[in-house]
């Protein structure tokens, strides 16, 4: 897939923007992102696993709550780091707070994680997501 120009340019006034995040944000000389750092993507892999399994034991239509505390078990059987219910604090221009809210699990310290539940899944939401 080849991306819009424009998107490059963007892509490094938003870096620029972002220097002090130089350890969480890789990108080439063409201004491509590259992926996580190994230690990130290794913890999305496990939730994901983690979440995949307690899908398949619970399957669909439980609360939120229900199926936070069934990964938090998962993750914990599995040794995996978290905490639940991170208070979050969310700061622009130069510390301007302008909102607070809550991540349901925060892994390892560093990856947020946010539980969705739906009856049912949508097409036009899936459409947007496989860009059909």
């Amino acid at each position: 897939m080849e991306l819009h120009p424009a998107f490059h340019t963007k892509l490094a006034h938003t870096l620029a923007r972002y220097r002090y995040m130089d350890h969480q944000l890789s990108v080439t000389p063409q201004g491509q992102l590259l992926e996580p750092h190994e230690r990130l993507d290794n913890w999305a892999r496990a939730v994901v696993d983690a979440a995949l399994e307690v899908h398949k034991v619970l399957g669909p239509g439980f609360a939120e709550s229900v199926y936070e505390e069934a990964l938090a078990v998962e993750l914990s059987r599995r040794e995996i780091p978290f905490e639940r219910q991170v208070p979050l604090t969310v700061k622009y221009n130069k510390g301007f707070c302008f909102g607070e809210g809550r991540a349901d699990l925060l892994v390892g310290g560093e990856l947020i994680i946010e539980l969705k539940s739906v009856e049912q899944l949508h097409r036009e939401p899936l459409d947007v997501i496989c860009k059909r």
